[in-house]
């Protein structure tokens, strides 16, 4: 139950062009918060933003962790909490396609 509501609050946010693919945010070895935001802002303006991130990315989490209209979360630990309460959602591409496997995975064994 709790896998088909995230799948439906995603699918709403995606058929309202809310649902967002970068392939990152920040490029480099070195955190920066205004670089990030600078991206970030490139691709939505929403003033409550969800950006899903894999477990490698360090470096897009320290610099958008303390920007408080960014909530950033790992693809693993998606939940329809998270999407129902931010107005857009970007997505890495990494991360993106860790959630896409994981649930082609929960859908295949069924």
């Amino acid at each position: 139950m709790k896998a088909a509501a995230l799948r439906g609050a995603l699918s709403d946010r995606a058929r309202h062009g809310l649902v967002h693919v970068v392939d990152n945010l920040i490029e480099g070895d070195t955190p920066k918060t205004k670089t990030a935001l600078t991206a970030l802002r490139e691709v939505s303006q929403a003033r409550h933003v969800l950006v899903v991130l894999d477990r490698e990315d360090d470096v897009t989490w320290m610099s958008l962790r303390n920007e408080p209209s960014v909530h950033v979360i790992v693809s693993d630990q998606l939940n329809t909490y998270d999407v129902m309460r931010n107005e857009e959602i970007v997505f890495t591409k990494a991360a993106f396609d860790e959630f896409v496997a994981r649930a082609s995975k929960k859908e295949a064994a069924k």
